[in-house]
């Protein structure tokens, strides 16, 4: 999934296509989605969607559609358009995706080729030509309206003042849905560094190796490390590694000294796949208000089943907080 933000140049970012239908992943992906469009700027965003074969014909990207509705984002999926094609055409498959993989028993259906990159562009770019036309060639006359349906004029056209995936419904319209100060620290970022309390113990930033994959690594239990975190709308998000193979265990995170609510957070999935998970803090603990907090979290011991694979490893990438 591509969000591209347009006001004098482009700018891109990637998620979904790792992504896993859960509800921490609609979360986050609503959580970017407010905080982008409460720039001052204004941006414009279109969600642009590739798609797997690698499993199941779903991902994440397609938890993202409810999402792009709520908030009437454009929403385009080169699978509705490619699938048929493969379906009919099996050959195909090569034409669209790598299919070359590391491992000789597997076949990559899930990174797109550069064919399969130039269907995203081209479709983006049919997109806004056709936007383009509708704007240069307006319909000269809009009769005025004489239903009981609304108009255009009457919708409002701000962010929603609640959010889909956390507000519970209030008729209370002081509420704004413009975050003043969304932050995503990350543990290479130049502008928001992603960095620890000196209360953290046990914890050191840990580079994978042969990769330039950066991490707050802890491997003993009991290692905990702390951060202030700034919330605005009320989530906390941990954006962690989640593997079967690197020796990945389980910390708890709470809020300040509410550890009574604490979420637990697994890095070790039954998956073949290596990739960032984002896991909400406060879930137990609902909706924050807004203010200064402080994020703990703690290795915790072994898992006790029998998966091989579990450690106590835990691998931190960064912090979401809206």
């Amino acid at each position: 999934m591509f969000v591209f933000l347009l006001r004098r140049s482009a700018r891109t970012t990637m998620a979904g296509i790792n992504d896993y239908r859960t509800e921490d992943n609609m979360r986050n992906i609503e959580s970017i989605l407010r905080a982008v469009l409460s720039y001052p700027s204004k941006p414009a965003i279109i969600f642009v969607a590739w798609f797997s074969l690698m499993d199941r014909l779903d991902i994440g990207a397609d938890i993202h559609v409810p999402v792009a509705q709520y908030y009437d984002v454009p929403y385009i999926n080169v699978r509705h358009a490619l699938l048929p094609i493969i379906q009919r055409y099996p050959e195909t498959l090569k034409d669209y995706f790598v299919y070359t993989h590391p491992d000789p028993k597997r076949i990559d259906l899930l990174h797109a080729t550069e064919l399969g990159h130039r269907v995203l562009a081209e479709s983006t770019i049919a997109f806004l030509e056709r936007q383009r036309c509708l704007v240069e060639n307006p319909k000269p006359y809009l009769p005025a309206n004489t239903t009981i349906f609304p108009v255009g004029e009457e919708y409002d056209l701000d962010i929603p003042r609640l959010s889909l995936m956390g507000n519970i419904w209030t008729a209370n319209t002081s509420i704004h849905g413009r975050i003043d100060s969304p932050t995503c620290s990350t543990i290479d970022s130049v502008r928001a560094p992603l960095t620890p309390l000196p209360s953290t113990r046990g914890w050191t930033k840990w580079r994978q190796p042969h990769t330039e994959k950066w991490f707050w690594r802890a491997t003993q239990v009991g290692a905990q490390i702390d951060f202030d975190v700034q919330v605005a709308e009320g989530n906390v998000q941990v954006y962690h590694l989640r593997s079967r193979s690197m020796g990945l265990g389980r910390v708890k995170c709470w809020l300040d000294e509410d550890e009574t609510h604490a979420r637990m957070m697994d890095g070790w999935w039954d998956d073949p796949t290596n990739v960032g998970h984002f896991t909400t803090a406060n879930e137990g603990r609902g909706l924050l208000e807004p203010g200064k907090y402080q994020l703990h979290c703690r290795v915790v011991e072994r898992h006790p089943g029998p998966e091989k694979g579990r450690g106590t490893t835990f691998l931190i990438i960064a912090i979401l907080t809206i």
